[in-house]
């Protein structure tokens, strides 16, 4: 019988998720405020979904003042002066045509 000695190897890898908000090795990074959902954890790019921005997954560029929210799919009301609001609330930001609630402007006068 032979009794020589065997030594096995494994390779192990183990991966964990960084809290909700946080990325990097050690999760010590903030996600960017505009990541409405969450961010990559290794390089911190917002995740399909941006806030108030057309351009997932970086999420650089602003709404157009027409325009708002989650990728900005949504339209400013045509209740808003000149359809303008903000582009993460909705909100008409220049007052509002008939309506007497600004920044709402959902009840008439």
């Amino acid at each position: 019988m032979d009794t020589t000695p065997i030594l096995t190897l494994c390779e192990v890898e183990i991966y964990g998720e960084c809290p909700f908000g946080t990325w990097g090795l050690a999760c010590d990074k903030a996600c960017p405020a505009e990541c409405s959902d969450w961010c990559h954890q290794g390089d911190g790019s917002c995740n399909t979904v941006c806030g108030g921005q057309s351009d997932p997954p970086l999420c650089t560029k602003n709404c157009v003042s027409t325009k708002w929210g989650l990728n900005c799919a949504s339209s400013c009301s045509d209740h808003c002066v000149d359809q303008l609001c903000h582009r993460l609330t909705g909100e008409c930001s220049q007052g509002c045509h008939g309506y007497e609630d600004p920044p709402l402007c959902t009840q008439g006068d």
